[in-house]
């Protein structure tokens, strides 16, 4: 059976420097990683950003995304 690692990252990051670094300490703790599927689902704010450093990290992960909350901030989806 194979795992699959998913990650909702609600209402956050709050910037793009904030999703470069999130990307960037992703993709090195996942090289390590032998089996299994990696799915991200980011607020659909930072789809672009992510698509384009998920290319240039070579990363393996698939893509799902996140409709907005009317709140500023936090654990909402």
């Amino acid at each position: 059976m194979s795992s699959i690692l998913a990650f909702n990252w609600k209402m956050n990051p709050i910037s793009e420097e904030e999703v470069d670094s999130l990307i960037g300490t992703l993709s090195e703790s996942l090289q390590n990683l032998r089996s299994g599927e990696v799915i991200l689902f980011p607020p659909a704010l930072y789809l672009e950003r992510i698509k384009q450093l998920i290319h240039e990290h070579r990363m393996y992960v698939d893509l799902g995304l996140q409709d907005i909350a009317s709140e500023e901030s936090g654990a909402f989806t």
